[in-house]
């Protein structure tokens, strides 16, 4: 858990323009990025599901699973995110704006990229599988079952309903692929 939350701390860390205070970027991350304290609730949750495995530390979660709760619920209401504790997310994981943004159970790979108003339905009979060093643009929609491998690119207001090769930049309402090999690295500040 706090490696994946150090590389998510990074990730803001490299879009804060003023990285070289060490404390002061600390404390302007954890204090004013919301996306970055969602995920803090997210992992923290995610946590407690991995001590509920073992014997020994069951009731430590069971104690601790209340805090959770309440901080999820401040955290969905103030900020309007939506992360289903049930979804798995890589490391490096950065939430560019708040608001609108739903995640349901599903798979994402590392060092991925979202924005407002995503929307990734998924489901545990279908899940959504989503490959590392993906971003994903404001008010776009991904549908259950939708596998989109690594690399890919999705445009602000997109709506995607099928699988996606690596590597492709998608846009509109459906999606059309309009470039195979697109290299996002600049979008994913990686």
């Amino acid at each position: 858990m706090f490696e994946y939350i150090k590389d998510d701390y990074r990730r803001c860390l490299f879009i804060d323009e003023d990285s070289q205070k060490p404390l002061k970027s600390f404390l302007r991350v954890l204090f004013l990025y919301p996306g970055f304290q969602i995920l803090l609730i997210y992992r923290f949750g995610r946590w407690l599901l991995e001590l509920k495995k073992w014997k020994f530390t069951y009731l430590l979660s069971l104690v601790l699973f209340p805090i959770y709760i309440l901080l999820y619920m401040f955290g969905r209401y103030l900020f309007d995110i939506n992360i289903s504790i049930e979804a798995d997310i890589g490391k490096g994981f950065y939430i560019g704006h708040y608001m609108g943004i739903e995640v349901g159970p599903c798979k994402i790979g590392e060092y991925c990229s979202i924005h407002q108003h995503v929307k990734i339905n998924s489901d545990i009979t279908s899940p959504t599988l989503i490959g590392d060093r993906v971003w994903i643009g404001s008010h776009s929609t991904v549908e259950k079952g939708v596998v989109l491998a690594d690399g890919v690119t999705i445009s602000g207001g997109t709506y995607i309903d099928f699988s996606v090769h690596g590597d492709s930049l998608l846009i509109g309402r459906p999606a059309k692929i309009i470039m195979k090999s697109f290299n996002n690295n600049d979008l994913l500040c990686i």
